[in-house]
């Protein structure tokens, strides 16, 4: 790894630690669990924190896999080290791939979002949530590389494969709630 990608690395997960307890916000995971299909068996939480959706997927008995960059989320909440730009799973492998306030960290999100492309099942459902900016303002957030306004959202997502079913705002978040476009369809 590069010694850019280290630091981003690891400044990501130092502010994690740093702030943990304020960034669970239990009421906005279960809004977006419920948009979870109820037949989908395999998830993929992208970026997974502590674990939470992950654990109330596998009590609704969804096989749920959550995804960190974060040595020590490994180790406190069993989830799976693989950086959202690379993921280590094969093609076609969830039937639903989530993503809350995880892509204004990717250092490309272009990137992040064709791996989470690869590897959701054509006309899977992916769940994605971002921090909002109608201003085009830069927040003081180190380990926010993009600030994204809704309409930009929208292109990157429509522009890398996905079809767009709905937006909402919750609380402070922008919600998209899109669908792997397969050729052809």
């Amino acid at each position: 790894m590069n010694d850019f990608a280290y630091k981003w690395e690891e400044a990501l997960c130092k502010s994690y630690y740093n702030r943990s307890d304020e960034v669970t916000d239990f009421a906005a995971y279960d809004s977006l669990i419920a948009h979870v299909p109820n037949d989908a068996k395999d998830v993929l939480d992208v970026g997974a924190g502590n674990g939470y959706i992950v654990n109330k997927l596998i009590e609704k008995g969804m096989n749920a896999i959550g995804t960190t960059i974060c040595y020590e989320d490994v180790e406190i909440y069993g989830l799976t080290y693989s950086d959202m730009h690379n993921l280590i799973f094969e093609d076609k492998s969830f039937d639903v791939v989530i993503a809350r306030h995880v892509l204004e960290h990717a250092l490309s999100p272009r990137l992040a979002l064709r791996e989470i492309w690869r590897v959701l099942r054509d006309n899977g459902t992916f769940l994605v949530e971002t921090p909002i900016n109608y201003e085009g303002v830069e927040y003081n957030n180190k380990t926010h590389f993009y600030y994204f306004m809704p309409k930009q959202y929208n292109n990157l997502l429509e522009r890398n494969g996905f079809t767009i079913q709905s937006v909402g705002v919750v609380d402070s978040s922008y919600r998209i709630i899109a669908q792997k476009s397969v050729l052809g369809e």
